[in-house]
C-alpha cells in the first residue's frame, strides 16, 4: 500500500507532528483493518474535506470504504428532501430529516427557498443532521456502559 504520501499530506492538512509513534500506530491500524491502497487514498482525500480535526484511523477506514457514516447518511437525507420537494420521490421524509429541515429552512418550505440560498441550507441542514446521529449513537453507546462508568462520563462533561 502506498502509506506514506498520503499519510504526509494528511498531517500536513491537519497541521500535526510527525512521530515515529503516530506513523507507527497508523500504519498498522490500517494494515489491521486489510485497508486497500485505494481505501486509504480515498479515505484520506475525503477527510481533507469534511473533518476539522485529525481524523481516527476507523474514520478513515469508514471514509475509505464510504460504509455509512454520518456525514453519508446526511447527504442521503438531503437528496431524498430534494427529491420529495421537486415531486421525484413520494418516499417519506424519516421524523429527524423533517426535524433538521425545518431548522433548516426556519419553518419554510424547501421548494420556496431561493435558488442561490440552497447551498448554505444544504450545508446546515448535512451539519445538524449528522450532529443529530452522532448525539444518537453516543447516546446508545452510553446506555450500553456498566452505570458506574455512565457515572463517570457524566462527571466528566
Amino acid at each position: 500500500m502506498e502509506f506514506k504520501p498520503w499519510w504526509e499530506l494528511l498531517l500536513e492538512r491537519f497541521r500535526q507532528e510527525p512521530t515515529d509513534f503516530l506513523s507507527r500506530f497508523y500504519a498498522q491500524s490500517m494494515k489491521a483493518q486489510n485497508v486497500t491502497a485505494a481505501e486509504w487514498a480515498k479515505g484520506v482525500q475525503a477527510s481533507m474535506y469534511l473533518d476539522t480535526f485529525m481524523p481516527s484511523p476507523a474514520r478513515l477506514v469508514e471514509l475509505g470504504r464510504d460504509v455509512g457514516g454520518f456525514e453519508s447518511q446526511a447527504r442521503e437525507a438531503w437528496e431524498l428532501a430534494m427529491d420529495r420537494s421537486q415531486g421525484r420521490s413520494e418516499e417519506p421524509l424519516p421524523q429527524l430529516a423533517r426535524k433538521v429541515l425545518n431548522r433548516a429552512t426556519n419553518g419554510q418550505n424547501v421548494s420556496h427557498i431561493d435558488f442561490k440560498q440552497l447551498p448554505f441550507v444544504r450545508k446546515e441542514f448535512m451539519a445538524a443532521y449528522a450532529d443529530e446521529l452522532q448525539r444518537e449513537a453516543v447516546g446508545r453507546n452510553a446506555n450500553a456502559l456498566p452505570s458506574g462508568a455512565r457515572r463517570e462520563l457524566t462527571n466528566a462533561t
